[in-house]
């Protein structure tokens, strides 16, 4: 887990962040650009995810994608790209040896795409695929329900993938508009994970870069909203699966605060001695598994509980979960369970960074959603994990963890009477 940080201000207003592992035998080259869904157009749902798609399929020098691919994967690079809900990345991982020729495939398919209309209608089967398996799948889809119910009427709220509306309704124009607006320099950030030198790679970089060079659009503020308190999706199945999800804090808040959320996060779930596990799982017996998600954007963020039951146990499982986390508020920890569960925490932590893909993911979601400003370093986290006290855990718990921030969905066989809440 050593590893530091280097930052450097490229020519073209981009900002490079080396994130250097020494003796790591593979690089990672990325670029991040706050790019997500929250900045699709109303109407046009589906805009920058379907873009992700399509910075890959052809470029000026390569005409045929498939000679493209094949010229990445020869030279034992590995390619993929990722949309969220406020940012997209491309990434390319590769023997250290072949760092400079990824950079080249990753700069030349930014700044020489050529994607043509037969390519964004193809595109447009393809994501549409993607929609309707999402919308099978009740432990997928249950993520963009819960959204939707939390930051109700937000850009956050909005449909990540779009509908068959939206997607279908998307032109050369719209997506062209997009990178025009959001694929600029100042917008985008080269991360670099491996045992390489900064300066050299910045003068690689800007050897090489042109990007769009206007500035970086703003982030447009929104009133807070109030979440939707109960959303359900009805179909046929017996088995319901239920998010309980909170507006939490955004990426510039106190990072005590950020690191509690967290630790809440895994307390309750994630592990088979978390809380809602013990109870929904090991005494219970209704559920299989919860799991808990915690995220930071630019302006807001969440802490979610998702789980599948039986419909008649959706009540009294949604009960347990609101139990347990209005015992967060008493402060009822003693040393010995708190000592516990941090060793537990900071254990998934060291497992998860064997991983170089995920330096690429804590510093560049941090880089992009702080505009470069809150970074906190791995190691300087697990220290303020370390520091938590459980009056910390009462104090945010009460600020954030009410039923003010709070938003229920279900899929399921279930009537919102069902559903009874104390």
């Amino acid at each position: 887990m050593k590893h530091k940080i280097e930052k450097l201000k490229l020519a073209n207003g981009a900002m490079l962040v080396n994130v250097i592992v020494k003796n790591l035998p593979i690089t990672i080259v990325s670029a991040w650009f706050r790019a997500g869904s929250r900045f699709d157009q109303n109407g046009k749902e589906g805009t920058a995810h379907l873009l992700e798609h399509l910075l890959i399929k052809r470029t000026k020098k390569y005409t045929d994608t498939i000679e493209r691919l094949k010229d990445i994967e020869s030279n034992g690079i590995k390619f993929n790209a990722f949309t969220s809900y406020e940012t997209a990345h491309y990434y390319y991982t590769q023997p250290k040896a072949e760092t400079c020729g990824a950079l080249d495939f990753l700069i030349d398919g930014l700044e020489n795409y050529a994607f043509n209309d037969v390519d964004i209608e193809e595109e447009k089967k393809a994501v549409i695929n993607e929609l309707m398996e999402n919308r099978a799948n009740p432990r997928e889809y249950i993520w963009e329900l819960s959204n939707g119910s939390l930051w109700n009427g937000l850009s956050m709220g909005k449909q990540f993938f779009g509908n068959k509306k939206s997607i279908k309704s998307i032109n050369r124009k719209d997506l062209q508009g997009f990178i025009d607006k959001y694929y600029t320099s100042e917008n985008c950030s080269f991360l670099v994970v491996g045992d390489g030198n900064t300066e050299k790679i910045g003068k690689y970089l800007n050897a090489k870069l042109i990007l769009n060079d206007s500035k970086k659009p703003k982030l447009i503020k929104e009133k807070s909203g109030k979440p939707k308190k109960i959303s359900i999706i009805n179909n046929d199945e017996s088995q319901a699966m239920i998010s309980v999800a909170f507006k939490t804090l955004s990426m510039d808040a106190d990072p005590l605060e950020i690191a509690v959320i967290d630790f809440i996060r895994d307390y309750l779930a994630n592990n088979w001695t978390s809380k809602l596990i013990e109870e929904l799982r090991l005494k219970k017996n209704v559920t299989y598994w919860v799991d808990g998600a915690s995220i930071n954007f630019s302006d807001t963020g969440m802490l979610r509980f998702t789980f599948a039951c039986n419909k008649k146990n959706v009540t009294e499982s949604i009960k347990i979960v609101l139990d347990e986390i209005e015992k967060l508020k008493i402060n009822s920890f003693d040393d010995g369970e708190l000592a516990m569960h941090k060793k537990s925490f900071l254990s998934s932590m060291i497992m998860r960074f064997v991983d170089p893909y995920e330096y690429l993911w804590w510093y560049g979601w941090q880089v992009v959603v702080s505009d470069g400003k809150n970074v906190v370093n791995v190691e300087e986290y697990l220290k303020i994990i370390q520091k938590i006290k459980g009056e910390d855990i009462a104090r945010i718990a009460l600020k954030y963890l009410n039923r003010e921030n709070m938003s229920i969905s279900i899929i399921g066989d279930v009537e919102k009477a069902d559903v009874i809440l104390a």
